[in-house]
């Protein structure tokens, strides 16, 4: 008996048709593993950049420095500069590895590369702040 329009075959994710070939996965299953990550790698990029604005305009505090009375550490005052954008690209190139290696098969624990990047990028801000309170003594 022939089959009409609407009388389609629909197979489970385990069922294969009658050629013995498995259905090939839609598209909601493998973009189901990418969706933590890529979210949670656009938040630590926008908070690495606002950290990083933010300990930009602590460092305007070194205009303090100009007072004679005032000892700055110049060094250590560059060097804070830095700390927060490493965090943040540190953690876009382990999240981009992760999702590299693991295009194919997505594990639970793929979104805990860039969790665990965010929180680094806050520990290094509160770091870089502090240091940046060591090296700025007003």
């Amino acid at each position: 008996m022939p089959k009409g329009i609407g009388d389609q075959i629909s197979f489970s994710d385990n069922e294969t048709n009658t050629s013995g070939r498995q259905r090939p996965e839609g598209l909601g299953e493998v973009s189901r593993g990418i969706v933590a990550p890529v979210v949670l790698f656009i938040v630590d990029v926008f908070v690495g950049s606002l950290l990083s604005v933010v300990l930009l305009f602590m460092q305007m505090g070194v205009a303090a420095c100009s007072d004679l009375s005032v000892q700055c550490d110049y060094q250590l005052l560059y060097a804070t500069l830095w700390i927060t954008p490493i965090a943040t690209l540190a953690t876009a190139a382990g999240t981009i590895t992760v999702l590299i290696l693991q295009r194919r098969q997505r594990t639970a624990a793929t979104w805990l590369v860039p969790a665990l990047g965010l929180m680094a990028i806050v520990i290094a801000f509160i770091v870089a702040g502090t240091l940046l309170g060591v090296a700025i003594p007003v």
